[in-house]
Formats: structure tokens, C-alpha cells, sequence
């Protein structure tokens, strides 16, 4: 499935749309809450490895919230479980990224080539 949140796409108001587009909005304050540790230059810096171990992490930070029946955590770790799980697609090259806020980068096409990264 490529390009399900492209110009002109219906992936946010169709079959799912009323589960995908709140949590949508969930990982998109979670990353800009935790913009500081690098973006998307500092997870592309992350070996495969450290993401995978990051995703453990914020998966057990999930179980406690759970274990705890903490509402608020349960949606700050979920939505950063889906991050990481993003963010290590994105390491592995997974992802199609339509552009950088680099002009002239050509990290959709090749991600450790993003210039953001000093490449």
C-alpha cells in the first residue's frame, strides 16, 4: 500500500478514517514534544539495532500505563510505539518520503543521504 496519505487521498476520511486520523494527530504531538532529540536527522542516525531496543522500551513504558490504568500515558507510549515503529522503517528504508525541509536533498531516495545528516 503506497501512497494512501498522497495529495488528493481519502485515507484519513475513508474506511478508518475516524480511528487513523485522531491518532494521527497523537503521534504528530508526540513527535513535536520530543522535537528536540534530533528529528528526523537524529533517528536517521539510529542503527537498526537502537531502534528496535527503542521500541522495547517505549513498548514496556506502554505496559506499566496499561498495568496502571493511566489513560494519558496509554496514549503519550502508544503513539510513541507507533513513532518508533515509523522511525525504524525509515532506518531500514522502508518508507517513500515525498520531500526534506532540505530543497535539494535527496533523502527520499536514499535516507542516510539526507543532508540535514551532514551528508
Amino acid at each position: 500500500m503506497t501512497g494512501l496519505l498522497g495529495p488528493g487521498s481519502e485515507a484519513l476520511a475513508g474506511k478508518y478514517g475516524n480511528v487513523l486520523a485522531p491518532f494521527v494527530e497523537l503521534m504528530a504531538a508526540e513527535l513535536h514534544a520530543n522535537s528536540m532529540k534530533g528529528d528526523r536527522p537524529g533517528w536517521l542516525a539510529m542503527s537498526r539495532e537502537v531502534a528496535l531496543l527503542e521500541i522495547y522500551w517505549h513498548t514496556a513504558k506502554l505496559s506499566a500505563a496499561v498495568k496502571n490504568n493511566d489513560a494519558s500515558a496509554i496514549r503519550e507510549h502508544s503513539a510513541d510505539v507507533a513513532n518508533m515503529a515509523m522511525m525504524l522503517l525509515d532506518v531500514c528504508g522502508g518508507l517513500q518520503v515525498a520531500s526534506c525541509e532540505w530543497p535539494t536533498c535527496d533523502c527520499a531516495l536514499e535516507p542516510k543521504n539526507c543532508k540535514a545528516l551532514g551528508a
